[in-house]
């Protein structure tokens, strides 16, 4: 009978947790590191940090607040698996220029400008007690609108 072979508590027994989440968070980075260098060489980007330059790995995303899961499937796009996020993205994967943040965070980020998050944001604010009003819907009114623009 043939197949993947977990190991027995005897044989895990003198290693931690910690020790074994430590190795498997290195592993994870390792992996990210070399996608995001492979990444670089294509696009010519600076590419010239390590998995120690890292360290300390963070539990919480800095940005959003919210428990990193480093079990998470790294290429399944969930909200909090950890994302190698480049403070100024023209610097590229550079020491001093590389954190550790939130997936969801680094998607919030990955296209504005903090002009545009900022406006973004505002206009949160501004909408979270108003009420939608909408106006009476009119097809040939909309079409009317539609062909006044020049759009024919």
């Amino acid at each position: 009978m043939g197949g993947l072979r977990m190991w027995t508590e005897a044989e895990l027994d003198h290693i931690s947790k910690v020790q074994l989440l430590e190795y498997h968070i290195r592993k994870r980075m390792s992996w990210n590191l070399q996608s995001a260098k492979s990444r670089c060489k294509d696009s010519d980007i600076p590419f010239d940090i390590e998995v120690d330059d890292l360290l300390p790995f963070p539990l919480h995303c800095p940005v959003l607040g919210i428990q990193l899961d480093w079990l998470a499937d790294s290429r399944s796009g969930v909200d909090n698996s950890p994302s190698l996020d480049r403070l100024d993205p023209k610097k590229g994967y550079v020491r001093g220029n590389v954190m550790i943040i939130s997936n969801r965070a680094n998607r919030i980020k990955n296209d504005a400008s903090l002009e545009e998050v900022i406006q973004v944001a505002r206009w949160i604010e501004k909408q979270k007690d108003a009420q939608i009003e909408r106006p009476e819907y009119n097809p040939y009114r909309q079409l009317e609108l539609y062909e006044g623009c020049g759009n024919n």
